[in-house]
């Protein structure tokens, strides 16, 4: 698990009259001027705004325009989260399961993905299922790891595509389905943006493919090609 990259917030803003602010700050942020960014969003995080305050907790964590501070990261996040703001649930939940800022609790790092998992926030979902997956603080419950990371598959999240197709390749939680394993690394290749991690769902997808005839590799590609997000 790891932090998430900034969201543009633009759409998230709390009213409209906080839009100009927060835009401005992301594309402040986005060229890197980071002390722009910080200016620009303290203000309305100061008054409430839970973008501004993830986004604060965002720069405090990663040491941008500040000196990195966890203690100050985690307490930005948590006003957030307080507010119900789905991605700021899911990097104190991150911090609770490095013990970043606060000591290290993965009841609590549970506790905050599945508040987020609730809202649809596909993120908190695939770190929701690779608990259930492991048995991190909950029962190990292979069902309900294939159950969140579908829902974040459906979404478009690779990472979760790429568990998914494991799981099916193991039969873990589901039955095993070597066109449904192919099909949903097949997505993750595709969806994925960093170059390391594309280049595990490559050969994940290839070692399956191993396995299967031509005529099932040819189901998998069809379904892989026909699939759309929900």
């Amino acid at each position: 698990m790891r932090y998430l990259l900034l969201t543009l917030l633009m759409l998230l803003a709390s009213s409209a009259a906080l839009a100009g602010p927060l835009e401005n700050g992301a594309a402040a942020y986005m060229r890197r001027d980071y002390a722009t960014a910080l200016q620009t969003w303290q203000p309305i995080a100061r008054r409430g705004s839970a973008p501004a305050q993830h986004n604060l907790g965002i720069m405090y964590a990663q040491g941008q325009g500040v000196a990195q501070d966890y203690s100050e990261a985690f307490n930005w996040y948590r006003m957030a989260a307080d507010q119900g703001y789905a991605p700021a649930q899911q990097n104190l939940g991150l911090m609770y399961a490095q013990g970043q800022g606060v000591t290290r609790d993965m009841a609590e790092a549970v506790k905050w993905h599945q508040k987020a998992a609730d809202q649809g926030y596909a993120p908190a979902q695939t770190n929701l299922a690779f608990a259930y997956l492991r048995g991190l603080s909950v029962p190990q419950n292979f069902s309900e790891a294939v159950k969140w990371y579908r829902r974040a598959a459906d979404q478009g999240n690779a990472d979760a595509q790429h568990n998914l197709g494991r799981m099916y390749a193991a039969g873990q939680g589901v039955p095993a389905d070597k066109v449904q394993a192919y099909m949903w690394t097949e997505l993750a290749v595709s969806h994925q943006t960093d170059p390391k991690d594309r280049e595990v769902s490559i050969k994940n997808r290839d070692a399956i493919a191993q396995t299967m005839t031509a005529e099932q590799i040819a189901e998998a590609q069809r379904l892989a090609r026909a699939w759309k997000t929900k």
